[in-house]
């Protein structure tokens, strides 16, 4: 996550996270069948109450009536979905339309670990902080 990223999430702006569903939101235990969620499910539930500027993009290999109880098992436990495999609507105001939804960040268990361990690292740090302006630029100054 770029320090412009944080600072628009932090500053209110349209932030767009497009996340995965098996093995990020909930455990897999034998495809299409899911388990509990976990714990980067309940990190974005947060992000979704504090950030209330954030939007998300279902982002998954699911199709078909496996893709709807994922969606459904989402709606039922509170997790909203603004878009599924496609843009947010605030996003096709300057970008055509094509296969890769656009986000400010991906997450994806399948994802480069280092890059998933920050991001899971920057949001704990930013949920606990009391000052997320100073949160931010100690990121800019130390990661980047």
């Amino acid at each position: 996550m770029r320090y412009s990223d944080l600072d628009r999430l932090i500053s209110g702006k349209n932030f767009v996270i497009a996340v995965d569903f098996d093995d990020t939101l909930v455990e897999t235990t034998e495809y299409p069948y899911f388990g509990q969620t976990t714990e980067m499910f309940h990190k974005l539930l947060r992000i979704q109450r504090d950030f209330p500027n954030t939007q998300f993009i279902l982002y998954t290999c699911r199709e078909g009536d496996e893709l709807d109880m994922a969606v459904k098992f989402l709606e039922t436990n509170g997790f909203r979905i603004d878009a599924v495999n496609t843009d947010v609507k605030s996003s096709l105001k300057w970008k055509k339309t094509g296969r890769k939804p656009f986000a400010h960040i991906y997450i994806d268990d399948r994802a480069y670990e280092a890059s998933c361990n920050f991001v899971t690292e920057a949001f704990d740090e930013l949920l606990e902080s009391e000052k997320p302006r100073e949160y931010a630029e100690k990121i800019q100054t130390e990661y980047l």
